[in-house]
């Protein structure tokens, strides 16, 4: 699809919305990078830089809660682009009655290339949020939970694109290794659900802001470290132990781990990217193959190889960055 030129996504359409807000008259616009589950473009008018979301998955109820969800973090002064509300004070809108549209602030800055310095900065990040009170959205679950990827697997794999033949046998197998391993009584609240280097912004190895909160939700704190460790240690498939290193150290600065943690860290380095897979079979391969998710997920299987052979290298990598 030509979303610059498709009437809920093109400047014109942005310019439509733009009359609703205080925010000067409308110059340009420019599509910039997109995920899965969202189409945004770079506004610009006299009197500054807008971004423009058209939201392609989720429902207005879930959009106010993370709206919701904005506005607290605003409170804790935590580093966010933030939505951006209407003259009347509402802040989503709506084009030909199905498409959900919301503005943010558009942070200067860029995509961080993997460091040890932006492993440092997100590994804080992640331990701010992750020291937040959670208990208003104690209901909003994970969606990339142990049980749902055993609900993947029942529900059968056999007329699936042979492509993906090597990618399912790892799947069951990973995830059967993962049930046995993973502990439900590790400490809960607050989190992403997504830090990857393409959710945050940073100038000069700096964060600015930490984007795309739609999939937060309260589950184990120790996967959004594991996803932090994923968009920031690694050097394609390969673990860089010093980011990581700094990573925790930074986390564990912001927010302690407890020796259970720890402990466990290395298993919840392999469900983050676990997870991830599960989300791309689910919402994609498994009904579509898709060259770029099945990429991202071989990506992520072969770290996830490599780190059950390793797993006595990451405990120690995690010993060092706690002592």
């Amino acid at each position: 699809m030509n979303f610059e030129k498709h009437p809920d996504f093109g400047p014109l359409a942005a310019e439509l919305i733009l009359n609703q807000y205080d925010l000067g008259v409308f110059e340009n616009y420019k599509p910039v990078s997109s995920g899965f589950a969202n189409y945004n473009a770079k506004i610009e008018t006299n009197r500054g830089n807008f971004l423009f979301r058209v939201v392609l998955q989720k429902t207005e109820e879930e959009l106010r809660e993370e709206i919701e969800l904005m506005e607290f973090l605003k409170k804790h002064f935590f580093p966010a682009a933030y939505p951006i509300p209407r003259k009347d004070g509402e802040f989503i809108n709506r084009l030909n009655e199905n498409r959900l549209v919301i503005l943010f602030e558009f942070l200067d800055g860029t995509e961080p290339e993997p460091s040890a310095r932006t492993a440092a900065e997100i590994g804080d990040a992640a331990g701010w949020l992750n020291a937040l009170p959670s208990h208003q959205w104690q209901n909003r679950k994970n969606d990339l939970s142990i049980e749902n990827c055993r609900k993947l697997i029942d529900s059968g794999f056999e007329e699936t694109d042979n492509r993906l033949h090597s990618l399912l046998s790892y799947f069951v197998e990973e995830t059967i290794e993962l049930s046995a391993a993973i502990r439900p009584d590790l400490p809960k609240g607050l989190i992403h659900g997504d830090i990857y280097t393409d959710n945050t912004i940073f100038r000069d190895e700096k964060l600015i802001g930490i984007l795309d909160f739609e999939e937060f939700c309260v589950d184990t704190l120790l996967f959004d470290l594991g996803n932090a460790i994923h968009g920031f240690c690694y050097r394609g498939e390969e673990l860089e132990p010093q980011w990581l290193e700094a990573c925790i150290r930074a986390y564990h600065k912001r927010r302690s781990l407890s020796h259970a943690e720890a402990e466990q860290l290395p298993w919840f380095l392999r469900w983050a990217a676990h997870g991830q897979i599960s989300w791309h079979l689910r919402y994609g391969l498994l009904n579509h193959f898709n060259q770029r998710q099945f990429n991202r997920a071989t990506l992520l299987m072969n770290r996830v190889k490599n780190a059950r052979a390793k797993m006595g290298k990451l405990e120690e990598i995690v010993q060092n960055a706690l002592h």
